[in-house]
């Protein structure tokens, strides 16, 4: 592969080629010496605007340019739930589930059904996988789902918090954050989510074999990087930008991210000790470190 070519597509900065080169190749090499009878499935978690996409995406190219494996991609950010389906969680559980984000506001169904017919997919069956608009903030007509067309070799399931675990009880009492002190007074919004964490989204998880996490230096990485994301998405989509449309993405972003923030302090702080290979990344958002853990082969 190209990848200058990659560089290109992605927007990326040119130091990306050494970073796929020192890291990122290293690591779809070991995917593929733990291939087996079926496909593997890997998941990818880091904070927003992490680079857990590009990651996926390197390591699809890389792997079908070098070995002709047949990669698929699942975002779990395409699992979420339909704006209405939101609204009907909003006002039967909690009003916060009206935006889409934590645990709670995904098909977790969808999701189960999609990996498992992924994983049992024959020489030309073909599986639709969905996708959400962020820019609409719903899910698009089944028409527009990518189709995957089997056998499978890899299954990458990426997400924000894909493998994440439950908090224990003591540490929902108090609100991190401005959103939980106002919006959830009695902890009922983040009991909830913690509830789903436990329950079904366990069930989801479970089906991953592997689990890479990308490292993020602090929340304010998330605000910082997160703008970056949905500056880009609104360059592609819209084609322009303007100061309105900047100012508009930055009151998004920061009235956005602290749903996120409870689940990604507790990831930046377990998710080392629980996954399978480890990328730290710098201020900079520079990949400074990548640990697989069992390198055996």
């Amino acid at each position: 592969m190209a990848i200058q070519n990659f560089i290109s597509q992605h927007k990326l900065p040119s130091v990306f080629e050494s970073v796929a080169v020192q890291f990122y190749s290293r690591l779809g090499e070991w995917i593929r010496q733990k291939k087996g009878e079926g496909p593997i499935v890997i998941g990818v978690n880091g904070a927003q605007g992490s680079g857990k996409s590009t990651l996926a995406d390197y390591l699809k190219h890389y792997l079908q340019e070098n070995y002709q494996w047949n990669t698929a991609i699942l975002s779990i950010d395409d699992l979420y739930l339909t704006q209405h389906e939101r609204k009907i969680k909003s006002e039967s559980v909690h009003p916060l589930f009206a935006t889409r984000g934590v645990p709670g506001t995904h098909d977790v169904k969808l999701g189960l059904d999609v990996l498992h017919r992924l994983k049992k997919l024959d020489a030309d069956e073909v599986v639709a996988v969905p996708k959400f608009s962020k820019l609409i903030d719903d899910r698009l007509p089944d028409s527009k789902w990518e189709r995957v067309k089997g056998p499978v070799d890899l299954i990458l399931f990426e997400g924000w918090c894909v493998g994440s675990v439950p908090q224990y009880q003591s540490e929902l009492t108090e609100p991190i954050n401005d959103l939980e002190k106002e919006k959830d007074i009695d902890g009922r919004w983040r009991q909830t989510v913690n509830d789903y964490l436990t329950a079904e989204y366990a069930e989801l998880f479970e089906l991953l074999d592997m689990l890479v996490f990308i490292q993020v230096p602090c929340i304010q990485s998330v605000y910082k990087w997160r703008l970056e994301q949905e500056i880009k998405t609104i360059s592609k989509e819209k084609k322009q930008l303007d100061k309105t449309a900047y100012f508009s993405a930055k009151e998004k972003i920061n009235n956005f991210v602290p749903y996120f923030e409870r689940i990604t302090q507790h990831n930046l702080s377990v998710m080392p000790l629980l996954c399978d290979v480890y990328i730290q990344l710098d201020l900079d958002h520079t990949v400074t470190q990548l640990i697989i853990k069992d390198d055996s082969g």
